[in-house]
């Protein structure tokens, strides 16, 4: 929802005012791109109980319980 609007609109303010390597008018994250991270942030808490198993144990520990 609201939360993966605001990502996507941070990202896209970031990447226009971030310098590219040659480009003067930044980086411009394409819509395509930040539509994709934005379904990511948003269904995170429907895939990451799946995912959070397969991770190295240090990873996981900071990950259940308040770390």
């Amino acid at each position: 929802g609201i939360i993966g609007l605001i990502f996507g609109i941070k990202a896209y303010a970031i990447s226009a005012v971030i310098k590219g390597g040659t480009s003067s008018r930044g980086m411009h994250e394409g819509f395509l791109h930040i539509l994709i991270m934005m379904i990511l942030v948003t269904t995170a808490p429907l895939y990451w109980p799946v995912v959070e198993p397969l991770l190295p144990e240090w990873a996981r520990s900071y990950t259940s319980n308040g770390g």
